[in-house]
C-alpha cells in the first residue's frame, strides 16, 4: 500500500509562472511526498528503531545509494501457551536476553522485554525495493555513521560508532572488499579509535564527521561523544591508507579540541580559502572540559549567566578555522552583541569578532548556504542559557568579513527544537536550499525557502491531521534514493512519548522508520531538475614551493541553483588510486556519498604532496545534490623523485635514504601520531636516521619532485 501526501504552505503564490531562469521563479511552494511503507523485499518494513543513526551510500558502485542504519528496537516478552514460561529473547547475534523490566521488579505489571542494538545494511535495488544483507558489523545504538573511501581504491568504507548490547563502547573502521571480494566489510584497524558513543539516548547522530582537512588526498576523521569517562572531540589523520594517528594538539598546536557531547560536528569551508573548518556544537564542562593550562576559561564565561565561576556546565557552538597547516585557530568569543525590540526582547545576536556561539546544548548544528550567496551559513538548534530564552534555533548568516549575524526563529519561519536532527537540499526545484528538521512540534516537517530570508513550513505526518511524526532520537535525511532528479525523504526515531497515547519511554514504544519518495514531476508548475553544466577552463599550477598542485576552474552554471550557490567535487587519479574530495561515479559523475562529506565551496583547489602523471576532473552539485558529469583532463604532471633512484632501507633501529648519486632536499619523517619526529636540509643521500621501534613515514622532496615511505623499523 502507498499512501500520498500532498503539502502545500498556509501562504501560497495563487499564479503559476511558467520561467526559464531560477531567478524568476516564483513558485509554487509545494512539496508532494508518496511513502512506502514496505520498501523491503518481502512487503517489509524498514527496522523501526531509536537511539539511531542513518547514513546513504553506494557500497556497491551500481549506481544507487544504499542505507545503513544503526539503533535499538523495543522487543516485549513472548509467553509460552502451554507452560506459562516467558521465552527469553534473542539478539540480533542470536544470543538469548533475560528479561529485562522497564519500571522495576515491584511492578510486575509493567511489559517485560529487551531493547535489541541492530544494524542493518539495506542494499538499493534501484526498482523502489532494498535487499536486507548479511554483514559483520557489530550491532549497535546511540552512535553515528559516516561512509567514505579511506585507501582510495573506489570503493566505499564505513566508519561506525555507538554502544553493543551489552553496553560496551565501539568505534572502528570497516573497509570494502569490492566487487572481488563481494562487496563485504572487514574492521581494517581493530581498537584504533577511541571508543564512544553519544552523550544521550536522544542525542544527534552526525558526531562522525569525514573529509580531508589537511589537503592531501587522504580522508580524515573527526569523532564527537562520550568515552565512558570524559567528553571527547579528536580528529584521526589518514597517513596514506596504512594507518590512522590521533592529532594531538590541533590548536594553534598547543592545545585540544574542547570534548563535547550532545551535540554534533561538520565540515566546510567558512571562509572559502579552501581548507575545511570544523564546526562542533554541543555541551562541555568549563571546569572540566576546558583544560586550564591551554584555555582561557573566561573565554567560555558569558555562554551562561553567573557561570563564572568555572563550575557550571553549559553548550556551545565553537568553530575552529583551519589555519591551513594542519592546525586549526585558537576560537574567541568577543564582541557578542544583541539588537533588542522595543521591549527589550533579543532580535539578532551579532558576532563581530568571536567563532563561539552563545548556545549547542542537546542539539544539532550544520552548515548550508541558505541565502545563495555562495557563503556558508551556520544553522544551530538546541538550547539557549542566556537571556532566558528555552528551546532556540538560529541560522547564523556569514556576513561574508569573517562575522555572523544570528537571526531568530521568529523572523526566518522557522520553530525551536531540541534533541533533534536535519538535513539541508532543495526538494521543490525552486533553487532556493531547503531544510528538514524532525521534533518540531507538533510534528517533523520541511522548511521550505522562499528566497527571501524566511521559511514556509510543510509538516509530515500520518493520521488525520498529519501530526503525528514528531520524533526523536534518531535521524532525517533528505535523499534521491531512485535517481530521479530530486530529493526524497527518509526519517526514523522514535515519536515523542507526549504525541503518543499509547507510547511511554520502555514499555509501549512507538519508534519509526519511514521512507517518502518525492514526486514532483505530477505537478504542474514544478520544473524538472537538470545536472549543471560541466565547469570549464580546467588549470594545474604547481604551488611555488612544488609540494602541491592548485587546481582551478570556472564557475559553472545551473537552470535552477544560482551559480553563486553551486559546489564542487575533484578527483585525481593515479593508477588504480583514486583521490577525491567527494567519492564520485569517474563516467557518470553519480555521487556515491549522500551528505556525509563536505564539497569545495570555490573554484579553487589545493592538493599537497601529488607527484607524478595523473588524471584530474572537476564537476559541479546543485543544491538538489545533482551532480554534472566530471569535466576531465588527462596526462597532466608534477615532477617526482625517481622511485628507482632513492630508496629507503631499514636497519636496525634506523632508516637510510639511498641515491644513484647526490640529492639535495629535504628528508621528513612522521610518526604514526602525524608527529615529525626528524627534519634535515641539504645534503641528503646517505642519511642515516636513529629511530624507535615502530612505523613511519619517510619524506623526501629535492628539485626533482617527491617521494614518499613507508618504513617499519624493528
Amino acid at each position: 500500500m502507498r499512501t500520498n501526501y500532498f503539502f502545500k504552505s498556509a501562504v501560497m503564490v495563487t499564479a503559476l509562472v511558467s520561467v526559464t531562469t531560477v531567478f524568476a521563479q516564483t513558485g509554487p511552494k509545494t512539496v508532494n511526498f508518496t511513502e512506502l511503507p514496505t520498501p523491503v523485499t518481502g512487503e517489509k518494513a524498514f527496522q523501526e528503531t531509536s537511539s539511531a543513526a542513518a547514513a546513504w551510500g553506494d557500497y556497491n558502485n551500481d549506481g544507487y545509494l544504499d542505507l545503513l542504519v544503526t539503533g535499538a528496537y523495543w522487543k516485549a516478552i513472548e509467553v509460552d501457551e502451554v507452560t506459562g514460561d516467558t521465552i527469553r529473547n534473542i539478539d540480533e547475534s542470536g544470543n538469548a536476553l533475560l528479561p529485562y523490566y522497564p519500571r522495576g521488579e515491584n511492578e510486575p505489571t509493567r511489559i517485560q522485554g529487551n531493547w535489541i542494538r541492530s544494524t542493518k545494511l539495506y542494499k538499493n535495488n534501484g526498482n523502489g525495493t532494498f535487499d536486507v544483507v548479511e554483514h559483520a558489523f557489530p550491532h549497535l545504538d546511540q552512535g553515528g555513521i559516516a561512509w567514505l573511501d579511506y585507501n582510495n581504491d573506489g570503493n566505499l568504507d564505513v566508519f561506525i560508532a555507538g554502544a553493543d548490547q551489552n553496553g560496551n563502547l565501539y568505534s572502528g573502521l570497516w573497509e570494502n572488499s569490492g566487487a572481488a571480494g563481494g562487496y563485504t566489510f572487514t574492521d581494517a584497524f581493530p581498537a584504533d579509535f577511541e571508543y564512544f558513543r553519544l552523550g544521550g539516548y536522544t542525542n544527534s547522530s552526525r558526531v562522525v564527521a569525514a573529509a580531508d582537512y589537511n589537503n592531501d588526498g587522504w580522508v580524515d576523521i573527526a569523532v564527537q561523544g562520550w568515552s565512558g569517562s570524559d567528553r571527547i572531540t579528536y580528529l584521526y589523520k589518514n597517513n596514506a591508507g596504512i594507518y590512522f594517528s590521533k592529532v594531538e594538539n590541533p590548536v594553534d598546536g598547543d592545545k585540544e579540541f574542547i570534548g563535547m557531547t550532545g551535540g554534533s560536528l561538520t565540515w566546510g569551508d567558512y571562509d572559502n580559502d579552501g581548507y575545511l573548518d570544523l564546526l562542533a556544537y554541543g555541551y562541555l564542562s568549563i571546569n572540566g572540559d576546558i583544560r586550564a593550562s591551554s584555555w582561557d576559561l573566561t573565554t567560555f564565561y558569558d555562554l551562561r549567566p553567573g557561570c563564572d565561576d568555572g563550575t557550571c556546565i553549559s553548550g556551545a557552538g565553537i568553530l575552529y578555522v583551519n589555519n591551513g597547516d594542519g592546525t586549526f585557530k585558537t576560537p574567541t568569543a568577543n564582541n557578542i552583541t544583541f539588537d533588542r525590540d522595543g521591549e527589550g526582547r533579543i532580535t539578532a545576536a551579532h558576532l563581530t569578532a568571536g567563532t563561539i556561539f552563545p548556545y549547542g546544548e542537546d542539539g544539532d548544528a550544520s552548515f548550508a548556504d541558505y541565502n545563495n550567496d555562495g557563503r556558508l551559513d551556520i544553522y544551530g538548534t538546541g538550547y539557549a542559557w542566556w537571556e532566558g530564552i528555552g528551546w532556540s534555533i538560529g541560522v547564523y548568516e556569514n556576513t561574508q568579513d569573517g562575522s555572523y549575524t544570528r537571526h531568530n526563529q521568529d523572523d526566518l519561519g522557522l520553530v525551536g527544537t531540541q534533541s533533534d536532527y536535519h538535513s539541508w537540499g532543495d526538494v521543490n526545484n525552486d533553487g532556493q536550499i531547503d531544510v528538514a528538521v524532525t521534533r518540531t512540534y507538533p510534528t517533523s516537517a520541511v522548511f521550505l525557502n522562499t528566497g527571501n530570508s524566511s521559511f514556509e513550513r510543510f509538516n509530515l505526518g500520518f493520521g488525520e491531521n498529519k501530526d503525528q511524526l514528531e520524533v526523536r532520537a534518531g535521524a532525517i535525511t533528505l535523499v534521491d534514493f531512485d535517481n530521479d532528479n530530486d530529493l526524497d525523504l527518509y526519517i526514523n526515531g522514535r515519536l515523542w512519548s507526549e504525541r503518543c497515547e499509547d507510547c511511554d519511554n520502555y514499555g509501549d514504544v512507538d519508534d519509526q522508520a519511514r521512507l517518502f519518495r518525492n514526486e514532483l514531476d505530477v505537478l504542474e508548475g514544478i520544473p524538472t531538475n537538470a545536472a549543471p553544466s560541466k565547469p570549464t577552463n580546467l588549470q594545474a599550477t604547481p604551488t611555488a614551493d612544488a609540494d602541491g598542485v592548485t587546481f582551478s576552474w570556472n564557475v559553472a552554471s545551473d537552470d535552477l541553483t544560482p551559480a553563486l550557490a553551486l559546489v564542487y567535487n575533484l578527483y585525481v587519479k593515479q593508477g588504480d588510486l583514486i583521490y577525491s574530495v567527494l567519492p564520485a561515479d569517474l563516467t557518470t559523475g553519480r555521487l556515491k556519498v549522500n551528505e556525509s562529506l563536505a564539497p569545495i565551496a570555490a573554484t579553487t583547489y589545493t592538493f599537497f604532496g601529488l607527484e607524478g602523471e595523473y588524471e584530474w576532473g572537476v564537476q559541479a552539485i546543485d543544491n538538489a545534490k545533482n551532480a554534472s558529469a566530471f569535466e576531465k583532463v588527462g596526462g597532466s604532471s608534477i615532477a617526482a623523485v625517481n622511485l628507482n633512484s632513492v630508496r629507503i632501507h631499514t636497519a636496525a633501529k634506523s632508516v637510510e635514504v639511498k641515491a644513484e648519486a647526490g640529492l639535495t632536499g629535504t628528508v621528513s619523517v612522521y610518526n604514526v601520531q602525524g608527529a615529525q619526529v626528524y627534519d634535515k636540509a641539504g645534503e641528503i643521500n646517505g642519511t642515516t636516521i636513529a629511530l624507535p621501534v615502530g612505523i613511519y613515514l619517510v619524506k623526501v622532496v629535492s628539485a626533482e619532485g617527491i617521494a614518499t615511505s613507508k618504513a617499519i623499523v624493528k
